[in-house]
């Protein structure tokens, strides 16, 4: 073991629906969250997850080294959905993995709602260790927008279901939640169970003192994300066909990230005659380059359908980049208030988001003030202090 890592820490055992897969010296996801898990190395004696391993690589948007994560390999599923409809044959090799994995645990973190997570919760009952759940976003939502047209309501009727049902059986076993947002802290509490509210961002603290160079606005607007119908990127575009910057030229649109929507997209962009000044950079990974088109923009948007607390906002809102967003999940929390801290419009909106765009884009005096009260909080968004927020709400429980 690492001599760096706490010997005093617990064992952290985290079931997590994230793909994964083999990287010489360490393991690699196109979900920036593996990152996130990694950073609580430090405060345990081991960290290990409990994922979906795949047997060739994606696209590398996280890293996580062999010291810093051990992970135990789930029996292959494509999705929720998909599980539930499996054999017993599967759910045997899942309850196998899980009996290996929570070998590894003092403390077990679960993933609420997830099958998997509530047959994990009944063997941690068993063995009596300490556990908590995680609800990181509106999953009903999620369900509705990523199942098939006709199949919306049902998907979301299921995942109101497994939530309910994972409730229940937390509530029974008295399992604390944390969640990202006041909405789902209240709907935790609202199913008697004991809640609490954490961020998660990538940031690094040390980050804020090197960023505070000034570079070049070289970018307009910038959006940074899954290329994933639930995030909105049609609405941008159509925000984007007629707006322009303070000079008075057609402002361009800087899109980072990479999906299932890129090629139409493309071809929306083509439609509306933007093409020209849209620009498809493709996933980067939480670091320097990431930082640096941070720095590069105007404005960041999140045009989003459904959200938890993203963890883009925090790091724009860290690097002194304004935030146009939609007001749903946690971005009316972190946003809004009598002393906004950037800029909410409705989802689908795309000319309500276009006269926010202006807004911030002309600059002026409100622009000034809610950026100013948005870089003040930068040392409450970083790395560190979102994992503070777990490690505050693991005292608060004895876990710590």
């Amino acid at each position: 073991m690492n001599s760096r890592y706490r010997p005093s820490g617990p064992r952290l055992c985290i079931f997590v629906d994230l793909p994964v897969w083999r990287e010489p010296g360490g393991w690699a996801s196109s979900d920036a969250f593996l990152q996130f898990l990694a950073g609580f190395a430090p405060s345990c004696k081991s960290v290990t997850i409990v994922a979906r391993v795949l047997p060739s690589p994606g696209v590398v948007i996280a890293r996580a080294s062999d010291e810093e994560l051990h992970v135990i390999a789930l029996p292959n599923y494509a999705s929720i959905r998909t599980l539930l409809t499996t054999d017993v044959h599967m759910w045997s090799a899942v309850h196998d993995t899980l009996l290996r994995a929570l070998d590894h645990a003092d403390l077990v973190w679960l993933n609420f709602g997830h099958p998997i997570s509530h047959m994990a919760l009944q063997m941690v009952r068993r063995r009596n260790l300490a556990s908590f759940a995680v609800l990181r976003g509106d999953y009903v939502q999620d369900a509705r927008f990523h199942a098939p047209w006709g199949a919306r309501t049902l998907s979301a009727v299921a995942m109101r279901a497994l939530l309910r049902a994972f409730a229940f059986a937390a509530a029974r076993a008295s399992v604390p939640c944390l969640a990202l947002t006041h909405r789902e802290v209240n709907w935790l509490v609202n199913q008697g169970l004991r809640a609490a509210r954490v961020q998660v961002s990538l940031i690094p603290t040390a980050i804020l003192s090197e960023h505070s160079e000034v570079i070049e606005k070289s970018r307009d607007v910038l959006v940074v994300g899954r290329l994933d119908p639930v995030k909105g990127h049609d609405v941008l575009f159509k925000a984007l066909t007629d707006l322009h910057v303070a000079d008075n030229r057609l402002a361009k649109l800087t899109v980072v990230g990479e999906g299932p929507e890129r090629a139409k997209l493309e071809r929306l962009a083509n439609r509306l005659g933007i093409a020209a000044r849209v620009e498809f950079v493709g996933p980067l990974s939480p670091g320097p380059e990431l930082w640096r088109v941070y720095g590069s923009a105007r404005v960041l948007v999140i045009p989003s359908r459904t959200e938890g607390l993203p963890a883009v906002a925090l790091e724009a809102m860290a690097l002194s980049l304004p935030v146009v967003a939609t007001a749903v999940g946690g971005l009316p929390d972190l946003l809004g208030g009598p002393a906004p801290l950037g800029w909410l419009v409705e989802p689908n909106d795309h000319i309500g988001l276009r006269r926010a765009l202006e807004l911030v884009l002309a600059g002026g005096a409100e622009r000034s003030a809610r950026l100013s009260r948005a870089t003040a909080s930068a040392p409450q968004r970083t790395i560190e202090a979102s994992i503070a927020t777990f490690l505050s709400a693991w005292r608060q429980w004895g876990f710590l």
